[in-house]
């Protein structure tokens, strides 16, 4: 599926993905590794970056970034986590699965702030929810020709939390910085990035 129309996207998500991570890397006064794998691999999927103190007087901390367009209202919006992608030959597990990471970055573009989540947290939310059976799932494996069409992604398994609901019960392992707190000073929606 890796069309135009994806290898822009990807273009996109990489370019906020550095703006982000350096404007957090700023605000905690720490140093940024954006390329923290191995010289001969191409990427790294346990998490997107690391800070880190170069002085070593605080832990590093690996940081996986999400960005979540469809959040245009705190209010009646909802996280939405992959939780499997459908491959022509595979199903392959989503990142609560397989990320190592310490914190998970909710970027919302729209609403111009982000959600640093202490990942084990909010994963442990997660299953708890499941477990109670009170997580929203979506699967498209159903509709897998409709969504293939319509979305020209693979089909995918997602769940959706409220983001007040949230925030609420995970208070204590959340932190919220708006982007004029972090000087990004330029608007960052779709409309705005022509790259």
């Amino acid at each position: 599926m890796e069309n135009e129309r994806f290898k822009q996207a990807l273009r996109k998500t990489n370019y906020l993905e550095n703006l982000v991570a350096s404007s957090i890397a700023r605000k905690k006064r720490m140093c940024l590794n954006l390329t923290p794998y191995h010289p001969n691999e191409s990427h790294r999927d346990s998490f997107d970056y690391v800070l880190f103190d170069p002085i070593g007087g605080r832990a590093s901390l690996k940081i996986e970034q999400q960005e979540s367009w469809q959040i245009r209202d705190e209010e009646t919006d909802s996280f939405c986590i992959e939780l499997a992608t459908y491959t022509s030959t595979q199903v392959k597990r989503g990142k609560l699965h397989y990320c190592q990471a310490d914190l998970l970055n909710i970027n919302c573009p729209h609403l111009s702030k982000m959600y640093l989540f202490d990942f084990n947290k909010f994963k442990q939310y997660c299953v708890y929810l499941h477990e109670q059976d009170l997580l929203n799932i979506y699967d498209s494996k159903d509709a897998e020709d409709t969504w293939r069409q319509s979305k020209d992604t693979n089909p995918v398994r997602l769940a959706y939390l409220e983001i007040q609901k949230t925030l609420y019960d995970l208070s204590d392992d959340v932190d919220i910085l708006t982007y004029e707190e972090l000087d990004i000073l330029q608007p960052l929606n779709q409309n705005h990035l022509s790259i």
